[in-house]
């Protein structure tokens, strides 16, 4: 099955925040900080520009009229992805095994991102049936990428 329409996001700048300088807790909860908010927006608009040029309309139309539906995938490519400090058999100061990667959240990025994207593209998270995150390590282009498709209803 061929899909409605499709677009690649690549966003280097801003590069994503981490964590813990993407949220604060206030008291109505967590709210994006300064940089969280710079990254979101730079993020949709990109969207924006993807498909400015795209029969965007008609894949909206795909989703809300016609019962189609979303596949994405994320990926993050890091520059830092190692940890320096892990050696093989390496334990934590509990006993556990030491990881060989450094911690990446990357459900709460799928989350900003994907916020991001149905901002940009006016197609609601609801129908993004099959969702995808990968990590991957590139030092020389730290940059995320998001690969977007709209699909005919199936059957």
């Amino acid at each position: 099955m061929s899909e409605v329409a499709s677009f690649r996001v690549v966003l280097r700048d801003p590069p994503p925040p981490s964590i813990n300088h993407m949220y604060f807790n206030g008291s109505h909860g967590r709210v994006l900080t300064k940089e969280g908010r710079a990254f979101k927006d730079a993020l949709k608009d990109a969207v924006v520009q993807a498909i400015a040029h795209k029969p965007w309309k008609e894949a909206v139309d795909e989703i809300y009229e016609r019962g189609g539906y979303v596949v994405m995938t994320m990926q993050i490519y890091r520059g830092d992805m190692y940890n320096k400090s892990w050696r093989p058999g390496s334990k934590t100061p509990s006993g556990a095994l030491r990881s060989p990667y450094q911690k990446l959240d990357a459900t709460n990025y799928a989350k900003i991102i994907e916020d991001a994207v149905v901002l940009g593209t006016g197609i609601d998270d609801s129908a993004h049936l099959e969702v995808t995150v990968g990590k991957s390590h590139d030092p020389a282009d730290p940059r995320i990428e998001v690969y977007y498709y709209v699909y005919p209803k199936p059957g």
